[in-house]
């Protein structure tokens, strides 16, 4: 092959990977608008799931944990028993949001410094079995 066929056959594809990627980002586009007429359909008749033949869609509820005052948060780490020392000497988020959450659900309360927000969203699985 010579370089300006290499050329040529790279232009053709990055096109054709143009094209398709537009594509695909139509039908992802499609797919969130189904997801969301689905959602408002089964909360106006008011369903959390419901199930087809190969299928299952459920509304699932997600905290979203928020620190919004992160001082209180340390405080809190320092006077808690079940936290290690070292996570308090500075705010990790990534440590400590699951840690949080893992809070929420085990005492119901939200640690100070912190908000929650509840997030819904569509979750759809196909229960049809493989052969």
């Amino acid at each position: 092959m010579t370089i300006p066929e290499y050329m040529e056959s790279i232009g053709k594809l990055r096109s054709e990977i143009a094209t398709e990627y537009e594509k695909l980002q139509e039908k992802r586009s499609k797919l969130e608008d189904l997801k969301n007429e689905l959602q408002v359909e089964l909360e106006a008749i008011g369903l959390k799931s419901a199930k087809a033949e190969d299928f299952t869609a459920a509304i699932v509820s997600k905290p979203k944990i928020i620190v919004t005052h992160k001082e209180s948060v340390i405080d809190w780490l320092r006077t808690n028993p079940d936290v290690e020392p070292d996570q308090y000497i500075t705010l990790d988020l990534l440590a400590f949001k699951p840690l949080a959450k893992a809070w929420l659900k085990k005492t119901g309360e939200v640690i100070p410094g912190t908000d929650t927000t509840i997030t819904e969203y569509l979750s759809l699985i196909n229960t049809k079995k493989e052969k």
